[in-house]
Order: C-alpha cells, then sequence, then structure tokens
C-alpha cells in the first residue's frame, strides 16, 4: 500500500445517482511516508471517490489517498483511490438492511438485500424456480454489455420497423471486476437512457438498484420485477494472468449454470476480436473456447454472426476456432452454434447511447467484438418474441 494525504484542487468530473456516485478528482499531495520516492508532496494526481463511501467532495478538501495502482501502471485498478475524507466525517447511512459487501473490509457496506424481503418474493426465493422462461446472456467483458442491450432492441429483419416492442432488461453485475455498480458510467448511461430497467449486484459487487448475495437468486430478482431479458457479466476492470484458469472470465460458466437452475435460458455471449494483437484472442477467443472445451455443465446456444461468402477473415476465424472448440470439448455441457442475420445492426450499434469501447479499441476498431455480442442480444430477441 502506498499512502498519501492531499488537497482537492477540482473536482474534474462527476456521474451517478445524488450521494451515490461517483467523482475524479484533482488532488495536490501533501504528505507522504517518509521512505517515499514517488508521489511526493506537490505531486498532482487525478483521484476516484465514491460517494457513498467518503460522502461529496468539494474543493479544497483534505483526503487521504492510495496511490500502489498508479504507481504500478496498471490497465485494472490503477488509479489512485480516496479512501477517507479528512476535512469532515460522512453522514451516516440510514438503510436497515443486514447484507453486508465487502466483507471485513475497512470499507464495508451494509445494504438491503433481496433475499431478505419479508413477502411474497419470499416464497419465489424459497422455490428456487422463476416464474417465467427468460433469456440470459452471459458475457466475459463489461465492454460487451451495450452491444448486446443493442441487439435486444433492433428489430429483426421481418419486425416493421414502425412498432418494434421494446424488452425490459436486467444488468446483473458480478463481482470479478469492479465491485461498486456507480463506477460503471456505461450501466449508469445504459439506465439513464430507460435501456437497462435493473443493475443487480450480487455476490460481493454493491451500488445496484437491487443487491442480492448470488447471482441465481439476482436471476429470480430480475424476473420477479419484469425483466424480458437479463444481461449477466463482472463489472469494468477484466483481469487476466495468461493461465488456463486464471482469468475472471471463468464465471461465464457458472452464470450460466444458475440461469439454467433457476429455470430461466442460458446463452453464451462469445468474446470475439478482429484487432487484438494476441493471436489468441483474435477470432474466438480463448477465454470463450475454454469455457466451451472444460468448464460448461449446461447446455446452451451461443449465437455468432452469420457466415456469408463476402464475410471478412475474422468472422471465417471465429466460427473455425468455435467449431473446433465444440468438436475438442471434455466439458458436460454442449453448445450450440447459431447463426445470426446481422441486417440492421451496424446502424443500430452506431446509434447506441453510450461509446462502445473494448480494450481501448472503438466500433470501427474491433467490429467483430461489438458485433458478435449484438447478435447474443438479437438472438435472445428473437427467442422473446417467438
Amino acid at each position: 500500500m502506498m499512502w498519501r494525504d492531499g488537497v482537492v484542487s477540482e473536482v474534474l468530473k462527476r456521474w451517478g445517482d445524488k450521494g451515490k456516485g461517483c467523482q475524479i478528482l484533482s488532488v495536490t499531495i501533501t504528505q507522504a511516508p517518509d521512505n517515499a520516492v514517488a508521489f511526493l508532496p506537490g505531486t498532482q494526481v487525478q483521484a476516484l471517490s465514491y460517494e457513498h463511501l467518503i460522502g461529496p467532495v468539494t474543493e479544497g478538501d483534505a483526503v487521504r489517498i492510495e496511490v500502489s495502482a498508479l504507481d504500478r501502471s496498471l490497465g485494472t485498478g490503477g488509479q489512485a483511490m480516496v479512501s477517507a475524507l479528512l476535512t469532515r466525517l460522512p453522514l451516516d447511512d440510514s438503510d436497515e438492511g443486514r447484507m453486508v459487501k465487502c466483507r471485513y473490509m475497512p470499507t464495508q457496506v451494509t445494504t438491503i438485500g433481496e433475499d431478505e424481503r419479508d413477502d411474497d418474493f419470499r416464497q419465489l426465493m424459497a422455490s428456487g424456480r422463476a416464474l417465467r422462461t427468460v433469456p440470459v446472456i452471459a458475457a466475459d467483458l463489461h465492454s460487451a454489455l451495450p452491444a448486446i442491450i443493442t441487439g435486444m432492441r433492433a428489430p429483426l429483419p421481418h419486425e416493421q420497423q414502425d412498432d418494434v416492442p421494446l424488452p425490459r432488461v436486467a444488468y446483473i453485475m458480478t463481482d470479478g471486476g469492479a465491485l461498486p455498480a456507480a463506477y460503471s458510467q456505461t450501466a449508469q448511461r445504459l439506465r439513464d437512457e430507460g435501456w437497462i430497467d435493473d443493475i443487480i449486484t450480487t455476490g460481493q459487487a454493491w451500488g445496484g438498484t437491487l443487491e442480492t448475495v448470488t447471482v441465481h437468486n439476482a436471476i429470480l430478482a430480475a424476473v420477479d420485477r419484469g425483466a424480458d431479458m437479463i444481461v449477466v457479466c463482472q463489472g469494468p476492470g477484466n483481469l487476466g494472468t495468461e493461465t488456463p484458469w486464471g482469468y475472471s472470465g471463468v464465471a461465464v460458466s457458472h452464470d450460466l449454470q444458475a440461469a439454467a437452475l433457476v429455470g430461466t435460458t442460458p446463452m453464451m455471449c462469445a468474446r470475439a476480436s478482429q484487432a487484438d494483437a494476441r493471436e489468441r484472442h483474435q477470432g474466438l477467443s480463448h477465454h470463450t473456447a475454454r469455457i466451451i472445451t472444460d468448464l460448461l455443465t449446461v447446455d446452451c446456444p451461443m449465437p455468432l454472426p452469420k457466415r456469408r461468402d463476402d464475410s471478412d477473415p475474422f468472422t471465417h476465424l471465429l466460427w473455425e476456432k468455435a467449431e473446433r472448440a465444440c468438436a475438442t470439448s471434455r466439458a458436460r455441457g454442449h453448445v450450440s452454434l447459431e447463426p445470426v442475420p446481422c441486417d440492421g445492426l451496424d446502424r443500430a450499434l452506431r446509434q447506441c447511447p453510450v461509446t462502445l469501447r473494448t480494450m481501448g479499441r472503438g466500433l470501427d476498431a474491433d467490429y467483430l467484438s461489438f458485433l458478435t455480442a449484438a447478435c447474443a442480444g438479437r438472438y435472445a430477441r428473437n427467442q422473446w418474441l417467438a
């Protein structure tokens, strides 16, 4: 850990609900430990602050920040973090919940969980089965979220363009990436635009419109709230270690199993790329292939862009790798590869209300990534309207 004290010189950016949003602060360091060789007094850094934990911060406030991830220039988690507001204490939280998240951390959060409700929903939780069968798409990367929902909302090729029904969508944020829901500007904007109806944080993740202990109960809560389709994926900040099992996306197999167990319809969103410099992620990512060959415990479809004679070579590579993974699978569950027509998806992706970005690459730079995610959403839409 690398602790520094500083003074806020400017509030650079803010987003999220009042009192529960995020702030990006410009902080001038005023104090460092005796053995410090970097981030010395007088250095200016940008720091992230959560209002729910720290309280709203204003210019001139004294803060304590942690800078070790920033010092290492990490891509995942590589920001200075505000750990305390030294000028004044934040107001006591009035929530009466008993569900503790980020347990045994200094900033553990006490929330009201859907699992604790004492009403008819409690009986649904006890039954462990959803009252309706809805599509549940499990994805590896958070960046797939807006593209998936774009596909869910875009009219199918045979639909009348002037009367397109729009689904109620729930996003279940798991705890493989960022834990606070407020950190995701993408999810917040999609909710503000009416593209997401509920953000449900599960596991150690917190700060959604609803909170649950597990993905299973999160799916039940989403169905109970009227969701027509559900997306399950981690928050921002994917973590990988170049080892077979050391990446946060392994949770996709668990999420698919949870969807099947509670009586909904699991679907897998393939992680794809045409621009990743690493061969193992080109076409179909080896992360998705690993889930197919070793981890999957339930049968489910995996939608892919329909192959055409004039398809780009990476679409062909995507199909070749997916077919090879299915053919060599040792897993108990099996994937059915589903070709999805892409008519109209390009226009829909370009009209998405949030900027599409994955691993620093935009829509045109890594088109296959977003098109594949949108195909998963379109496949779910087709099932919803069937």
